[in-house]
């Protein structure tokens, strides 16, 4: 038996501490509006994936006393998910409690610490899925590769067209889906270039006074929805010199993000969340380790990000330089 688990107490789910969790979200995290949450019952299942067969062209022309021409409706096939596990602990000692001021609660604050830390963790995640062109081969391309090669990157501010370039990926994106997207996700350099593009500028200079701002960009571009990928964390091993850096990275997406979860809609992708670790803020535990007086507060979640449609989406990279 290792030590720490002489007398351990009973394992439970301490409510107190998950509706602290509940209340504490970190605002600039943005996973969960590119890719929304579907809650499932089960680690691992199963996902109907349905072809383009309902954008094709029937004949359709039917003769007096014929038949009309038999069509298969629709075919499908079937991916799956896992929703991999991921937690965190740490201690809370009973000299802790008994030296915190009243103001400090370490119980509450070890909870949230580790809630949010799962959670950068969880916007890592999903950061490194969408921000790459493996994820949408044959839907990207960079900004200089744009239009047939004839683009700029965004940070050229004489030659670039960004909205223009956004008109092709929305074409690109109606054309392939059926859908028009209705998202575009900047991680934070672009959006900091392109709060000084000329072209931006030109735009607003007779309604906001030249100031520019997320509902600005939201106009320029003619979408519903603007994300920008702003959190940050730490590269750096523990115990080294810190060194940050921007999570989202010098990429656009465009995207048909739905508000909810649909069904035989071709949404770019889904966060398939296991609700025995509740999906938004995690499963918190707690234990006693007697034998460290001590106890044990673990917060656990469970996720699989997954793209359905990878045509429903559109990847820019090489954005700024």
């Amino acid at each position: 038996m290792g030590a720490g688990t002489q007398g351990r107490g009973t394992i439970h789910v301490d409510v107190p501490l998950t509706n602290v969790a509940v209340e504490y979200r970190n605002d600039s995290f943005i996973s969960d509006k590119v890719l929304p949450v579907v809650s499932v019952s089960k680690q691992s299942d199963k996902y109907f994936v349905f072809d383009k067969g309902n954008m094709r062209l029937d004949t359709t022309a039917r003769a007096d006393k014929s038949p009309s021409n038999q069509v298969v409706a629709y075919t499908a096939s079937t991916d799956s998910f896992f929703c991999n596990k991921q937690a965190l602990h740490d201690l809370v000692s009973d000299d802790e409690r008994a030296n915190a001021d009243s103001v400090i609660s370490p119980d509450i604050r070890v909870t949230k610490r580790l809630q949010d830390r799962l959670l950068l963790r969880r916007e890592y995640d999903a950061a490194t899925y969408l921000f790459n062109a493996t994820t949408f081969a044959g839907y990207t391309a960079t900004a200089a590769a744009l239009s047939g090669g004839t683009g700029f990157a965004w940070s050229d501010l004489t030659n670039s067209d960004p909205q223009a370039d956004v008109l092709v990926m929305k074409s690109t994106i109606k054309k392939v889906s059926g859908f028009m997207p209705n998202t575009l996700t900047l991680g934070v350099e672009v959006f900091n270039k392109l709060l000084t593009h000329p072209d931006v500028k030109d735009a607003f200079k007779y309604t906001s006074g030249g100031v520019i701002g997320v509902e600005q960009l939201r106009q320029y571009f003619q979408i519903e929805k603007l994300l920008i990928g702003e959190a940050s964390y730490n590269t750096a091993a523990e115990g080294a010199t810190e060194s940050m850096s921007y999570l989202w990275g010098k990429y656009a997406l465009l995207a048909y993000v739905p508000n909810a979860p649909e069904k035989d809609t071709p949404a770019l992708g889904y966060n398939f969340s296991w609700k025995l670790h509740n999906a938004l803020t995690g499963t918190v535990k707690k234990w006693r380790e007697e034998s460290l007086g001590s106890d044990k507060i673990e917060v656990e979640m469970a996720y699989d990000f997954k793209i359905t449609a990878a045509s429903a989406g559109y990847l820019l990279s090489a954005v700024v330089a």
